[in-house]
């Protein structure tokens, strides 16, 4: 994949939560929101929080374990309340999934700007701003397009974090070099990067995995930042 550099790893998604699960994920925000602050890891862990390390990305087994999407999006809104952080999304493959979770718990209004599910390259091109000659070189699943849709994404609507998702969520639409499952998620913000992923499973699973991976990340990122200025403040 001509100037793409990023690591890359297999990971079977989550399932989406039932419908009792989203009371459960309302009752944890509130008790997280009303609480102590989220539990973070030490301040020497902000680099690693930047972006999936290489050694994350090359190790086996599933990096999202059991946690639903609901889970994810409890986690990521607390953290951005708590941080007094606000988030805008660029959705391609995922259209939209990360937003309509996120929206789904309550207090989401006071740090979820919107997003733009910018699924065909038309949309990339005229909502975004991504450049005709970075997907004509790279194509729309590629490092370099996703991160100039997390960072175009960001500047128009003015907050603290963005993130964005494009990939092959099947069953057609892969290649050799670019198989179903292939998935680049970028994140923009106080600190930025992208990393490559191959998913399991079929194309719900694939988007629901993409997605909480992408609010995963946004969350520890989040975290980590909250957690350094603290200390310097201190």
């Amino acid at each position: 994949m001509g100037g793409e550099a990023g690591t890359e790893r297999g990971v079977a998604g989550p399932p989406i939560g039932s419908a009792g699960d989203f009371a459960r994920a309302r009752r944890r925000m509130e008790e997280e929101c009303a609480g102590a602050r989220p539990r973070t890891s030490s301040v020497g862990d902000f680099a690693r929080a930047r972006r999936p390390t290489e050694e994350e990305c090359a190790a086996s087994g599933p990096r999202i374990g059991g946690s639903n999407l609901l889970d994810e999006a409890v986690r990521l809104v607390a953290r951005l309340r708590s941080a007094g952080h606000t988030l805008s999304l660029a959705e391609s493959c995922t259209g939209g999934l990360i937003g309509a979770t996120v929206t789904a718990i309550a207090g989401a209004s006071g740090v979820f700007w919107g997003g733009v599910a910018s699924y065909d390259d038309d949309a990339k091109r005229a909502l975004l701003g991504v450049s005709d000659e970075s997907l004509r070189i790279h194509g729309a699943v590629s490092r370099v397009v996703v991160l100039e849709m997390a960072a175009r994404t960001r500047r128009l609507a003015r907050t603290t974090w963005s993130a964005a998702v494009t990939g092959i969520a099947g069953p057609g639409g892969g290649t050799a070099e670019k198989p179903v499952g292939t998935v680049w998620i970028a994140v923009d913000g106080p600190s930025r990067g992208a990393s490559r992923y191959r998913f399991a499973g079929g194309r719900d699973e694939i988007r629901e995995a993409a997605a909480a991976e992408a609010m995963r990340w946004l969350a520890s990122a989040c975290s980590h930042v909250d957690e350094s200025q603290e200390c310097a403040n201190a």
